[in-house]
């Protein structure tokens, strides 16, 4: 049990570092963002993960595991949330997120609830940081940092990017070597990943 927790501990410090160093914007994230334009908008998503995480423990992994996916290639954007169109290949079904990231009713349910008290006012990307964060605290883990809120997605997306640049669960010994061969280009040493 403790070497679960220890491997969870720094898995929550390599995606603070991660999403602190990696960014998704130039724009300047704020923890009181919402605090005029939608100022439930935080007790709301922490009511739903808390409820979420009640009724499967380990939903909370699950939300901070989803986080780490939008924000891992291009920035923290919410574009794992994105469905397939008749004319869009979407993230969220990319082979990588297929079968293995999930949380996405979650997000769902709380966007539902939040755009009923605040329409059109917060972003996706926002929801799945502050779901990330309500999950680690919850579960009892040090989340220590207020995420910046304000992120607005680009306009821009790269599916092949996406898709080619995370992984799977499914990596066998050769793909793992080529994973860490394909990640020096970001400067991710095979140090860096949790075994």
């Amino acid at each position: 049990m403790a070497s679960i927790v220890s491997c969870f501990s720094k898995f929550c410090l390599t995606l603070f570092l991660l999403v602190l160093f990696h960014g998704s914007t130039n724009a300047k994230l704020s923890t009181n963002f919402y605090s005029k334009s939608c100022p439930n908008l935080l007790p709301i998503v922490k009511f739903i993960v808390h409820s979420a995480i009640m009724k499967e423990a380990r939903m909370g992994a699950s939300l901070l595991r989803l986080f780490f996916h939008d924000c891992f290639v291009n920035g923290c954007d919410g574009s794992v949330l994105l469905d397939d169109t008749s004319s869009f290949i979407g993230e969220k079904n990319a082979a990588p997120n297929r079968n293995s990231a999930r949380g996405f009713n979650v997000v769902d349910d709380i966007k539902s609830a939040v755009e009923i008290v605040c329409p059109g006012v917060f972003s996706c990307a926002d929801i799945l940081a502050l779901s990330a964060r309500d999950s680690v605290t919850i579960i009892q883990c040090s989340w220590t940092f207020p995420p910046g809120l304000g992120r607005f997605i680009r306009g821009t997306y790269n599916w092949t990017s996406k898709v080619y640049n995370i992984q799977g669960t499914d990596i066998q010994r050769e793909q793992h070597r080529l994973f860490i061969c394909s990640n020096k280009a970001k400067k991710l040493s095979e140090g860096n990943w949790i075994r």
